[in-house]
């Protein structure tokens, strides 16, 4: 080949097609089995030029040379009509130059962005070099120093129910996991941001499920309802003087549940809610602590109580089961059914001359959840202490589950500030808890002097 014609001509074509046709006659290959070395290597010694990568880059690279000289080769002429295996072999050189121009396309990009950034950070560093400071010598204030609580829910306890690990693998419970649970959060509660303590005061919300109660009849997954009730007296007794011991002032906030009804009260309590072993129960603790004026209790008789929180905002705590409905135990938690109910209550609260409701606390469902409505209300969903048992493991095929409680800091800016999911699981193997909550005494039992 000779004469080497302008570049961008059509003769340019031309040529370096003609040159790769060329080089595939001479290789004896077809000119989709071509490569650009094969074309180079096809040169003789009485081409006076051949193409190079300047005249492919011409025809838009190798692969649309190749593509073209293919497509040259194989065109029909004149009225000839393609075979199938032409229209076939030409729709293949399609394919391949398509697929070729979007690896053009992928690694240009690629390269182009990989360039300016480089380059865009290279002369970011040069003109605000990074400085390495050596350790802070200075004494940070506090993030804030005024009126806060250390809001503790502990709801879903079941005290008195009995999970056999043998029956539900993975899970057990009974009277000393309860105590050393409840005692573990009491423990983290105490020990929650100590450098406060002094502006700290502690918020009990007792959320329901205090006790499993005989909700599913009588059962050997229970202990006895007396026995429930005064386990639970105990362990929740000692809990309370605990905290009481690291607080200025506990104030305990109490709702039933559905677990804590009347064994003859069967089906959903939807009214006279209140009327319930449950409601004995917070009346005992209440009358345990009557001397403490630093222990307060809130025991209403509507389905649901309120507290108002740091700055005067009203918080709510209903256990989940009426009141608020919004799923299933350990399955669902519908945070927009939640949401809707809330903003109902609060258009009811407001007619009636109520501060709307800024946070709302629920049990019942078994899973630790945080959620920020759009409109300023926090919702916190509480966990449960036991974990799976033989019931919801046979009615709603769980088979698993992380027993824990949540607490939080509640200040004048934040009524739900730092959140913490207290998972207690490690407690059960820990004998030092006992100094907190010791062991439950039975019902005929000897109580240490």
């Amino acid at each position: 080949m000779t004469d080497r014609p302008a570049k961008g001509t059509a003769e340019h074509r031309a040529w370096v097609i003609g040159c790769v046709v060329e080089a595939a006659r001479r290789a004896g290959k077809r000119v989709v089995e071509m490569s650009r070395d094969r074309v180079t290597f096809a040169r003789i010694d009485t081409d006076e030029h051949w193409p190079c990568s300047g005249d492919y880059e011409a025809l838009g690279g190798w692969a649309r040379s190749k593509a073209a000289a293919a497509l040259e080769l194989d065109a029909p002429s004149g009225d000839e009509q393609p075979t199938p295996a032409e229209l076939g072999e030409r729709r293949g050189v399609q394919r391949d130059l398509l697929h070729a121009r979007r690896l053009e396309r992928l690694v240009g990009d690629r390269e182009h962005w990989t360039d300016t950034l480089a380059s865009r950070l290279s002369e970011a560093i040069a003109s605000t070099p990074c400085v390495v400071r050596g350790p802070c010598t200075t004494t940070l204030p506090r993030s804030y120093d005024g009126e806060r609580e250390v809001v503790v829910l502990l709801s879903d306890l079941h005290y008195g129910q009995i999970i056999d690990s043998r029956e539900v693998p993975g899970s057990r419970y009974g009277w000393r996991e309860a105590a050393r649970r409840t005692a573990y959060v009491a423990r983290e509660a105490a020990a929650y941001k100590p450098a406060h303590r002094g502006a700290t005061t502690c918020r009990l919300l007792l959320g329901g499920d205090i006790i499993e109660g005989e909700i599913h009849g009588p059962s050997r997954d229970h202990d006895a309802l007396a026995s429930q009730l005064d386990g639970a007296r105990q362990i929740l007794t000692h809990t309370i003087a605990y905290l009481r011991e690291a607080f200025s002032r506990v104030d305990v906030v109490c709702t039933p549940g559905n677990h804590g009804r009347w064994p003859h009260s069967m089906g959903r309590a939807v009214s006279s809610k209140w009327d319930g072993a449950v409601t004995v129960l917070y009346r005992m603790l209440e009358a345990v602590f009557a001397s403490d004026r630093g222990v307060t209790f809130t025991i209403p008789i509507t389905p649901y109580a309120t507290w108002t929180a740091p700055g005067g905002a009203i918080g709510a705590l209903t256990h989940g089961d009426t009141v608020i409905s919004a799923g299933q135990p350990g399955r669902t938690v519908h945070t927009h059914r939640i949401a809707d109910q809330l903003r109902r209550w609060n258009s009811a609260r407001a007619a009636q001359g109520e501060q709307p409701i800024r946070a709302l606390a629920l049990g019942h469902y078994h899973v630790p959840l945080r959620t920020a409505l759009d409109d300023g209300i926090d919702i916190v969903v509480n966990g449960c202490l036991g974990g799976t048992a033989a019931y919801a493991q046979g009615a709603y095929g769980i088979h698993g589950s992380r027993p824990a409680q949540v607490m939080w800091e509640s200040t004048a800016r934040h009524i739900v500030g730092d959140l913490r999911v207290v998972e207690v699981g490690c407690a059960d193997d820990d004998p030092s808890l006992d100094a907190i909550v010791p062991p439950v005494v039975p019902i005929g039992g000897a109580f240490a002097a």
